[in-house]
């Protein structure tokens, strides 16, 4: 079988730039975050929080993000670390405990089951878990759209 002219597929949790041939195609979480870029958006996407049944029933159920303060956190590290539900939870907790933290959603799904502490996630993914519950459900700044997007030039 010969793919001279095939398509490979990369999921990660990165940033491929679309103006240097890194990638042609993008699905991104978020606005496209670059006027050049052309795309449009496919759905929204709400995060929520999440902790694993054990950690809830050990540490409580917080009923506000104000209660996310002297919590045990996941955080989010590398490439995620600036997306708005990052950004949200920096804002909304900068007193907490970040007992660890992750560079993928992934990640941070199972940092969550592990019992690490609460977390966000993307309601599709967490709300589909059954070992972890939603303790917030979305908050205004946790609702952004997820993207297709190219380069004009590819377009």
């Amino acid at each position: 079988m010969n793919l001279a002219q095939g398509v490979n597929l990369l999921i990660e949790d990165r940033y491929n730039d679309l103006g240097d041939g890194q990638a042609e195609v993008a699905l991104r979480a978020g606005p496209p975050g670059n006027d050049s870029l052309i795309g449009r958006k496919l759905s929204d996407q709400s995060w929520a929080v999440y902790g694993s049944r054990s950690y809830v029933e050990r540490s409580g159920r917080p009923t506000t993000p104000d209660d996310l303060n002297g919590r045990q956190l996941i955080g989010f590290e590398g490439p995620i670390e600036n997306i708005t539900p990052a950004r949200w939870l920096r804002a909304m907790a900068p007193d907490c405990e970040i007992a660890c933290r992750s560079n993928s959603v992934l990640g941070l799904l199972f940092a969550i089951q592990s019992g690490f502490g609460l977390g966000l996630l993307p309601c599709q993914i967490g709300d589909a878990e059954e070992d972890i519950v939603r303790v917030i459900d979305p908050q205004p700044g946790l609702i952004g759209g997820f993207w297709i997007l190219t380069h004009p030039d590819l377009h």
